[in-house]
């Protein structure tokens, strides 16, 4: 199975993310506190923990 694209919705600091992954190497680059660590985190917890999700996980912001 490839995995070529991956859309986040209000997972921690991630609201509205897509995120197009290439065939060889798909790098994930960004400034501080921009949510590259909950990119990683969101796959390992959907991939190797699927029940391993919290209530903190997800962002329960009210939309204006």
């Amino acid at each position: 199975m490839h995995i070529s694209k991956v859309n986040i919705n209000n997972f921690r600091l991630l609201r509205n993310t897509s995120l197009v992954l290439r065939d060889n190497l798909s790098l994930l680059i960004g400034k501080n506190n921009t949510g590259k660590t909950s990119v990683l985190v969101l796959f390992d917890k959907f991939l190797s923990q699927p029940n391993s999700f919290s209530y903190n996980d997800f962002s329960i912001e009210k939309e204006s």
